[in-house]
């Protein structure tokens, strides 16, 4: 096959279908020295909905995956040809399978993950890794651009873009309202381009004005987290959740045939069922008993009062079941691990650790009861319904000190002026470390929680620093709501997407 000239690919997987398909017809539109493609980064899709897929990118320059992927699985031995051919690719593969959520049973809990063998992950994520590079060669000059950083999927196409010299752009939140910025390898490189950026007074004036207004307010919840927490009693929640149930019931029965079709009735392939799609039975199974955990959390009776101890330690749980990006986590793979660490140093203060959003369906109530188990530990969660607990703003201004793996929270408590503890490296966090902040562990934690005059004024992130962080987030990030764009990119003005585009472009 001859290769092609100046050719986009841009990446779809799951949710940014319908945003890709927009933004290949705006860049076949507008960008005519460049040729668009389709890049599916996932089998999934493919093998249990290909109909679908089909149809949403009828007429469209697609390249698929799972026919690329099918046919190094069923040659064999990928993950030897890949150690073979490319010892340093087959390396990261084999650390993202150590991290990967279905390797996290033991944290996550999750059925479907119970017992999934890490080789046959190895194995198909080989032949994926095989088939990106095929696809690459046939390209003379190609870039990417995606609009997500996460999963192993893009771990692996972002390596083997390295060894190809190409491109990969995609965005990165800020962490600051709906500010995206621009990163070239998922998001670790934005910190170190943004401190190399000329920031005017103008710019600093600005961003002090947010910051004090940031302060003012009494939530500092976004508005798309403001609709994730839980409504108590609640009968229409309640009814749309049942009517998920039994939406969820037909597609996954659907998939289930598709599945047996594409996979379990080849010999060859049935052994890789689960790491291409996933146990789809127990899968559904686990979904239903979520949905039900989440009924259960919506009518039981919450009669608490709780009173905030005076001293405490502020830890917000991170997404633990998919919390597993060892780019920004610090190599912390589990809360559980965290608190470990820091409860036997806990004497004048206790750890109040609240949960994440997310884990409202995840989270097994015998979870809970180990956690209110321990002797200075204070579980909360947002299902209480109480906002004087919940309130984020509160828990952080009373605390002593934050502490974050690497969710939004970190940055909440420097725009606040308030202690923080920093674990992993998110994008904020990398860029207080580069600006100058030295990185802080659990062993400086622990030295200071010995001491007989406890002072964390010295995990407080330097206000200069963060104020630059705003203004250089507002000057060369990219604002817009990306979720809403995601979810539904044909309501969204022309406009946005154009700018889009050439943001990226």
């Amino acid at each position: 096959m001859s290769k092609i000239q100046d050719v986009i690919l841009i990446v779809a997987k799951e949710d940014t279908f319908l945003l890709s398909r927009k933004i290949y017809d705006q860049i076949k539109k507008t960008k005519k020295n460049c040729k668009p493609f389709i890049l599916l980064i996932s089998s999934v899709e493919e093998i249990i909905y290909k109909k679908k897929v089909l149809n949403t990118f009828d007429k469209y320059n697609i390249i698929f995956c799972w026919e690329g992927v099918k046919k190094f699985l069923l040659k064999g031995n990928a993950k030897n040809i890949l150690k073979e051919t490319h010892q340093d690719l087959y390396r990261v593969v084999a650390q993202q399978i150590c991290s990967h959520p279905t390797q996290l049973y033991d944290f996550n809990f999750r059925l479907q993950h119970k017992n999934f063998k890490g080789d046959d992950l190895l194995e198909v994520m080989s032949a994926l890794t095989l088939h990106f590079l095929k696809v690459l060669s046939l390209f003379e000059k190609v870039s990417i651009i995606d609009f997500s950083i996460y999963d192993i999927h893009r771990t692996i196409l972002l390596n083997v873009c390295k060894e190809k010299k190409i491109a990969y752009k995609t965005l990165v939140h800020s962490r600051y309202e709906n500010y995206w910025l621009l990163s070239k390898n998922l998001g670790s490189d934005v910190a170190k381009n943004l401190i190399n950026k000329s920031l005017s007074k103008n710019d600093i004036k600005l961003a002090k004005e947010k910051i004090n207004n940031y302060r003012s307010q009494k939530v500092i919840l976004p508005l798309q987290e403001k609709s994730a927490v839980i409504q108590k009693y609640s009968i229409k929640k309640t009814l749309n959740i049942l009517k998920t149930m039994i939406l969820r019931t037909i597609i996954y029965t659907k998939r289930f045939v598709f599945e047996c079709k594409e996979i379990k009735f080849n010999k060859k392939l049935k052994r890789f069922t689960k790491p291409l799609t996933g146990d789809i039975p127990i899968t559904f199974f686990n979904s239903t008993l979520c949905y039900l955990r989440v009924i259960k959390r919506i009518w039981r009776s919450t009669k608490i009062k709780y009173k905030k101890p005076n001293k405490y330690l502020y830890f917000p749980l991170p997404n633990t079941v998919e919390n597993s990006e060892l780019r920004f986590n610090g190599g912390y793979l589990s809360e559980k691990i965290i608190i470990d660490l820091i409860r036997k140093d806990l004497y004048e203060y206790k750890l109040l650790i609240k949960d994440h959003r997310s884990m409202i369906m995840d989270r097994k109530t015998q979870e809970i009861k180990k956690f209110k188990k321990i002797y200075n530990v204070d579980y909360i969660s947002e299902w209480i319904n109480n906002q004087n607990i919940t309130n984020t703003k509160n828990l952080i201004n009373d605390s002593a000190l934050t502490i974050v793996i690497a969710g939004t929270a970190g940055l909440e408590a420097a725009l606040l002026n308030k202690p923080v503890l920093i674990l992993g490296t998110p994008v904020y966090a990398q860029y207080f470390f580069l600006k100058g902040i030295r990185k802080k562990t659990l062993k400086d934690l622990e030295r200071e929680l010995k001491k007989i005059k406890v002072n964390f004024e010295e995990f407080k992130i330097k206000e200069d620093i963060t104020i630059s962080y705003i203004a250089s987030v507002i000057k060369y990030g990219f604002r817009c709501d990306l979720y809403d764009l995601i979810r539904n990119p044909n309501a969204s003005n022309k406009k946005v997407i154009k700018n889009l585009i050439d943001f990226m472009l």
